[in-house]
């Protein structure tokens, strides 16, 4: 569903002369393989799933330094290659999940892993760059570590002071339908044919316009999670 979701907005891309003509990827196809990749590890035991992550992501930066490296800067996303890091990142990810929903004592152990990750991804810094672009092990490690620990923040602020974060909530409920809206949103925005409105703006208007824009996705999230529509894969 998201490969072909990802190719039907990429297609509408190339026919408005948005994207290349060449374009065929993009983020929902990445997302996509990076799940089909995960798909036939879901069901082994945690610390399988953390082994076959770590060589999957180790597998991947051996390819990219000796064989990838200039197509995967090139493409949209990372193209296909870069989508073996992304699912290692996700299969490695749901092992983090099951630290957090297999017991109260195992959950406490989430902020220690995350934390260790973030310094296996810094000690790799001194091999492989931190780089979004390069899909690069030490870029998925830092961010599913720092990721870890502002979960886990979130968790503690529910937990021990009862603090809801229901925006958050209802974003979480719906992420591929509000991700499909805020295109069409966003779009809003650049209608005025104006540099000073979109790529000249100021700093002030930018923020005003990134205000306004969570703030229209945040009351389609909350109408949507009221009415019970989903659009789930």
């Amino acid at each position: 569903m998201l490969i072909g979701l990802g190719f039907l907005i990429t297609l509408g891309g190339v026919l408005t002369n948005n994207y290349p003509a060449d374009a065929n990827w993009g983020l929902l196809q990445a997302l996509g393989v990076a799940g089909l990749i995960t798909l036939p590890v879901i069901k082994i035991k945690p610390k399988y799933r953390w082994i076959f992550g770590f060589l999957l992501l180790a597998l991947y930066q051996v390819l990219l330094d000796r064989y990838w490296l200039s197509e995967v800067i090139g493409a949209v996303h990372n193209g296909p290659q870069g989508a073996l890091s992304w699912g290692a990142m996700m299969i490695i990810a749901t092992s983090m999940g099951d630290v957090y929903l297999d017991s109260e004592k195992d959950k406490r152990s989430l902020p220690l892993i995350s934390l260790i990750l973030v310094i296996l991804g810094g000690v790799l810094l001194l091999l492989v760059p931190v780089s979004k672009h390069r899909a690069s092990a030490s870029y998925m490690l830092v961010s599913l570590g720092l990721c870890g620990l502002i979960f886990f923040l979130f968790h503690l602020l529910n937990a021990k002071y009862q603090i809801r974060f229901r925006l958050l909530s209802d974003f979480g409920k719906n992420p591929l339908l509000l991700y499909l809206l805020h295109g069409l949103v966003l779009a809003l925005f650049l209608l005025p044919p104006y540099p000073g409105w979109y790529f000249e703006a100021p700093l002030w208007l930018v923020a005003i316009q990134a205000l306004a824009l969570v703030a229209i996705m945040g009351w389609i999230a909350k109408v949507f999670n009221r009415k019970g529509w989903y659009l789930t894969t």
